[in-house]
């Protein structure tokens, strides 16, 4: 009886371990999968921070080139690929950007690729839509770590780094481009200008 009741109990622990595992499988594959889920790419799969820390914020340039840039010192404005209205939101922040002492950042997020290849593409194409030459950046980690959607506009405010929801208001940007906050950047590497855009037949 004690060799039966050995075994049984032998055969359970044998089970547990293998449903613990069997689960551990599923969860791994699940998780693995939400790293892969449209709107992930740079947004989720390449090595996504935890938080943010405004002052040294990840990011690829569009050469795909990781870098980092500090939000205190150069205002963000959060554009997505997915959104209709990006090439317009982008001309209209940038246009109110002008004659600033201080760079404007265009920050991508929000994209529907699982790579960083397309969404360096899709970020590519949409800053040659909208014709600017400012410095482009595809944010690394979740989204909603930067804002709860685009457009948004990220800059330093009363001391620290304030967002704004949605299109910022001209007096906003120009007062984030103006005058440099009283501190330096912990790094800086220098962005890659986006290459023109070859021009369409038709003149369109």
């Amino acid at each position: 009886m004690e060799a039966t009741l050995v075994r049984r109990l032998g055969d359970r622990l044998a089970l547990t371990a293998a449903g613990a595992l069997l689960a551990g499988a599923v969860l791994a594959g699940a998780l693995s999968g939400c790293g892969a889920a449209p709107g992930g790419g740079v947004s989720s799969g390449h090595g996504a921070p935890a938080a943010v820390d405004w002052g040294q914020v990840q990011a690829y340039t569009l050469a795909g080139q990781p870098t980092t840039l500090d939000a205190r010192v150069t205002p963000l404005v959060i554009v997505s690929p997915q959104d209709p209205s990006a090439v317009k939101e982008i001309r209209t922040v940038t246009a109110y950007a002008a004659g600033g002492t201080r760079p404007l950042v265009i920050a991508g997020t929000f994209f529907s690729g699982n790579t960083l290849a397309a969404d360096r593409k899709a970020m590519t194409t949409l800053i040659h839509a909208a014709g600017v030459s400012n410095p482009t950046v595809l944010l690394v980690g979740s989204p909603k770590l930067y804002a709860a959607s685009a457009p948004a506009f990220a800059a330093w405010s009363k001391g620290r780094v304030a967002v704004t929801e949605g299109m910022p208001s001209k007096a906003r940007v120009q007062a984030a481009v103006k005058v440099p906050p009283p501190t330096k950047p912990k790094t800086q590497i220098p962005f890659i200008v986006p290459p023109k855009a070859t021009p369409v037949k038709g003149g369109k």
